[in-house]
């Protein structure tokens, strides 16, 4: 929108109208001439998972912890996420497809994001994400 002119030169926020509502977009500049374009709709918390932990632990072949218990948040799509003990579990993951679309439907959800926060690391995070009612078995 900058470059097709249709945000005027220099504007670095604005709303822009989509499918998900109106999204506030950030224009951010490094200083080294780097310009990232921010954008994102506001996340709302829709439900906790708790009761299905048995249905998730079964979709996605291994055991899913109460300890953090899943949940689902609406930004535009629906998406569930559900914390692993470790990158490995992520990595390790053999989900269901099958199942985990039938418990898509059930709850409409656009995604499954499982997610582990790596070891040591404060902001980091090891994630994959399923989508196969939108008809992407992994996000690659």
């Amino acid at each position: 929108m900058l470059e097709a002119g249709i945000v005027p030169a220099g504007t670095r926020e604005w709303r822009q109208e989509c499918g998900a509502g109106m999204v506030p977009i950030r224009v951010e500049d490094d200083g080294g001439g780097r310009v990232d374009l921010r954008a994102g709709a506001e996340a709302k918390f829709v439900r906790d998972f708790s009761a299905s932990i048995d249905a998730l632990s079964e979709a996605l072949g291994t055991r899913v912890s109460a300890e953090t218990p899943p949940a689902s948040v609406d930004n535009g799509p629906v998406h569930l996420f559900v914390r692993l003990a470790s990158a490995a579990a992520v990595r390790e993951l053999q989900p269901d497809t099958a199942a985990l679309t039938r418990l898509s439907r059930e709850f409409s959800l656009t995604t499954v994001a499982v997610f582990a926060l790596l070891e040591g690391e404060t902001e980091a995070v090891h994630i994959r994400c399923f989508a196969p009612v939108a008809g992407i078995v992994e996000d690659p």
